[in-house]
């Protein structure tokens, strides 16, 4: 009877975020797709963006706000090594990135070789794990400098601390830079000038972004994603215009 009562218990999938279960207030979506990893509560902190606009004059992609929720969630997973969590970020979005970005090869943005051995992983790169896209890290930090440290009006100095190290390995002509944050998008602006130095056609993709920064943007060039995240229209224009208090 009791190894009986443990097979159930061990039935019983646990959200890795809140440990409720995870089928707890799913939407009606999520059980048609029956694809979930955390429960629906935790979902609905992903506020959906799921937006296309032009970014340095290339398509830039974007699926969710960068709230406090997703702060405490990327802080928890990097500083607090918590990598139970590196499968959900990108988990509803891993199978269509792999579909229509199948003639890409993605790149990652510079990452302190000192925090990936203090951690034991680099952190977007496990982030993708799920995804068989070639990945590579063309970049090089110059120096001990961390953007988010920085204050807002000295982060466009990032430039002075990448460095563009090449590209060794055998890779597709069209690239796809993927950052899990974009705040003030001075990063992201430098990778793509100097990717755009030596390969003509480069697209980005960003997990979260900034909610000020996205206000920042002319939302006449926004078009809708190219992801079936759910909700997403409704989503995106009900918090576009309350990001304060997110």
């Amino acid at each position: 009877m009791q190894g009986s009562v443990r097979r159930n218990e061990q039935r019983v999938a646990l959200c890795p975020i809140c440990f409720s279960s995870i089928t707890n207030k799913q939407s009606i979506w999520a059980y048609i797709k029956q694809d979930f990893i955390i429960c629906g509560d935790c979902r609905k902190n992903f506020i959906v963006v799921n937006r296309c606009t032009m970014f340095c004059e290339v398509k830039l992609h974007i699926l969710y706000i960068y709230n406090s929720f997703m702060e405490s969630l990327l802080f928890q997973y990097k500083e607090g090594k918590d990598v139970a969590l590196q499968q959900i970020f990108f988990h509803e979005v891993v199978k269509e990135l792999e579909t229509k970005f199948r003639n890409y090869t993605i790149v990652l943005p510079p990452s302190s070789i000192q925090k990936n051995k203090e951690r034991g992983f680099h952190c977007l790169k496990s982030m993708l794990e799920k995804c068989h896209l070639q990945k590579i890290s063309p970049f090089q930090k110059v120096g001990d400098y961390k953007q988010s440290s920085q204050p807002f009006s000295k982060r466009k100095n990032i430039e002075n601390h990448i460095r563009f190290i090449g590209i060794h390995e055998k890779c597709k002509k069209r690239l796809l830079i993927v950052d899990d944050v974009c705040t003030s998008g001075h990063t992201l602006r430098v990778m793509i000038q100097l990717l755009k130095l030596h390969y003509e056609y480069v697209e980005a993709l960003v997990l979260t972004i900034h909610p000020k920064l996205l206000i920042e943007m002319n939302k006449r060039k926004f078009k809708k994603g190219i992801f079936s995240l759910e909700d997403n229209e409704k989503s995106w224009f009900m918090h576009n215009h309350r990001f304060e208090d997110i």
